[in-house]
């Protein structure tokens, strides 16, 4: 019977650098909803994809999927419109109000899909 080969280190840095990144994205927007087209990071969001599908194919490492749940990571998609509905509430909790500013640091995305007073 063929063992299984355990991943190579390059492969295994390559992982751990994009955890690295997610890591970054989570601090800055409060989330781990990469949108597939980030254009900060384009490639963030495939790989935030390749590990859901993983995930859900059964291929990914419980080590890995415990750790990405430690970060808060969502394994269903969530569409862009509750995300958006969900960081305004969060928002308003912390600021008491929901005028964001279109360059509100935190989060520009939600600055910007917010609608001036």
């Amino acid at each position: 019977m063929k063992q299984k080969q355990p991943s190579s280190p390059s492969r295994q840095s390559s992982w751990e650098q994009w955890f690295k990144e997610l890591k970054a994205f989570n601090k800055t927007h409060g989330h781990c909803n990469v949108p597939s087209r980030y254009s900060l990071n384009s490639t963030l969001g495939s790989w935030v994809d390749r590990v859901r599908r993983a995930k859900k194919q059964g291929t990914l490492a419980e080590e890995k999927v415990c750790r990405l749940d430690a970060l808060g990571f969502r394994w269903e998609r969530q569409t862009p419109w509750k995300q958006r509905i969900k960081d305004l509430k969060a928002f308003k909790k912390a600021h008491g109000h929901c005028n964001v500013s279109h360059k509100y640091q935190p989060d520009l995305a939600l600055g910007q899909w917010v609608p001036s007073p």
